[in-house]
């Protein structure tokens, strides 16, 4: 990943995030999933009305692709 850090090792916990959001920055999910955003993409980005698509290192995602939601971001 971008941080640095194993996937292996964060299956599960980690997330892609816009580089607006620092490495270690916990994204907190409305079901209390939590993930770190330790790594970037092409595609992971803010868009110009401020929504930040982030994309969770998970098999199955706990909301269908492309859905907004509310999420507590929690700043390292």
């Amino acid at each position: 990943m971008a941080s640095g850090e194993r996937w292996e090792d964060w299956y599960g916990r980690a997330a892609a995030c816009p580089k607006e959001l620092p490495f270690w920055t916990n994204i907190v999910l409305p079901g209390g999933e939590s993930f770190y955003c330790l790594d970037r993409g092409g595609r992971i980005v803010t868009s110009a009305d401020g929504t930040m698509w982030i994309d969770l290192l998970v098999r199955d995602a706990p909301v269908p692709f492309g859905t907004v939601i509310e999420v507590t971001v929690v700043y390292p």
